[in-house]
């Protein structure tokens, strides 16, 4: 009779935003952390201000830029249709930044140039952040992949 019992691991849950945003905030000013969307969120609000940051116009300028971004179709009952297709990473850089990546795929519907530049100046205008950029990084060995990682930074 075996003595001994193997049992599956407990779920990884996420500590709450503001649980990590007291452990790195005030105490790094060099550091990235990728999180969920909604958690993301709610350590923004976190920020509140900071010199030219301004949270709830942060909040609103993502809101409208992950509108310009199409959802993952993978076709009906599929678990992650509907699902943000890109990752968010919050940091700073002495002051706040946020970086927004997506990974491409071949049968992807590929971001538009013109709606790369649009998500820049979304976060520029609206989110008031003193720098916008995205850069692209192509991936042939992975058929016609590419990663579009864009940079929000505020001073």
């Amino acid at each position: 009779m075996p003595t001994q019992v193997t049992t599956t691991p407990a779920p990884y849950q996420i500590p709450p935003a503001g649980a990590i945003f007291d452990a790195v905030f005030d105490r790094s000013l060099d550091f990235r952390i990728e999180l969920p969307y909604e958690t993301a969120i709610d350590f923004l609000r976190r920020i509140d201000k900071y010199n030219d940051f301004e949270a709830a116009r942060v909040i609103e300028a993502l809101e409208r830029i992950d509108q310009l971004i199409q959802r993952i179709n993978g076709g009906p009952g599929r678990p992650t249709s509907g699902n943000r297709d890109y990752s968010l990473s919050i940091g700073r850089e002495s002051s706040p930044v946020i970086y927004l990546e997506r990974w491409e795929f071949a049968p992807n519907c590929p971001i538009p140039e013109k709606c790369l530049k649009d998500i820049c100046e979304e976060m520029r205008i609206w989110g008031r952040a003193d720098e916008a950029t995205y850069e692209i990084e192509d991936f042939p060995c992975w058929g016609k992949s590419r990663k579009i990682t864009f940079r929000f930074w505020w001073d």
